[in-house]
């Protein structure tokens, strides 16, 4: 465990917090970190999608659909645009593009179900 976090702090170039490098528009990502940020993201943006959709409420495949090409969209342009990174330096596209989809996607489920019951029982109550 030592020596692979030696490894770590041998082979970085930037020490800067992340959080510095998202908001900076840093270019110099490790694969690994820039792989836990967009995993991230994805997360964020699965429950405030999430939630938007369970409120207004926006049910069927289409929805999904439209979560799935909303994800897609702003992981590409918030890495060409803001971090300004080439996809091939960490990967490809597809694995920055694959990176936490399906986790955000079934974030996305589980959050759309509580919303989706709470504008439910909130619509039940204003009719009684």
């Amino acid at each position: 465990m030592a020596a692979m976090r030696q490894r770590k702090t041998e082979t970085s170039t930037d020490e800067r917090p992340i959080i510095e490098k998202l908001k900076e528009g840093s270019s110099e990502w490790e694969t690994g970190e820039l792989l836990d940020c967009i995993h991230w993201i994805r997360q964020v943006l699965a429950i405030v999608c999430g939630l938007v959709w369970g409120i207004i409420p926006l049910v069927g495949i289409q929805f999904l659909l439209l979560f799935m090409g909303v994800n897609l969209l702003v992981i590409f342009v918030f890495c060409r645009a803001h971090l300004r990174i080439d996809h091939e330096d960490h990967g490809g596209f597809q694995i920055l593009q694959n990176e936490g989809l399906m986790a955000s996607m079934a974030l996305f489920a589980l959050r759309f179900r509580p919303s989706e019951l709470f504008t439910t029982l909130a619509g039940d109550a204003v009719l009684q």
